[in-house]
């Protein structure tokens, strides 16, 4: 299952649990349970699971979508890409989270 997938059917708070709880060589997590690799269809990528919700709380932080896009004109204009990448990154997992078009 897709991080993004796992967060629309359990929630945030669910998502965020899962992390709290994970241990440092966890991969991927299904039905409950913690792997240390990423073998069936329902695992979810810990990883990812991590960045959409860094991603989420980014945008929210930054005052929400549009604004964060005109961040992203200002980031570029001064040369500040790489801060700029990460912005676009957190814009894309958020659209895809809440179906924004």
């Amino acid at each position: 299952m897709s991080a993004i997938q796992f967060i629309k059917e359990h929630g945030f708070n669910k998502a965020r649990e899962v992390l709290k709880n994970a241990h440092w060589e966890n991969i991927s997590y299904s039905n409950g349970n913690y792997y240390s690799s990423s073998c069936g269809e329902n695992d979810v990528k810990l990883e990812d699971l991590k960045r959409l919700l860094e991603s989420v709380d980014l945008v929210n932080e930054l005052g929400g979508v549009e604004k964060c896009k005109g961040y992203i004109r200002v980031y570029f204009y001064k040369g500040r890409g790489m801060y700029g990448e990460r912005l676009k990154q957190a814009i894309a997992d958020y659209e895809l989270i809440y179906e924004v078009e």
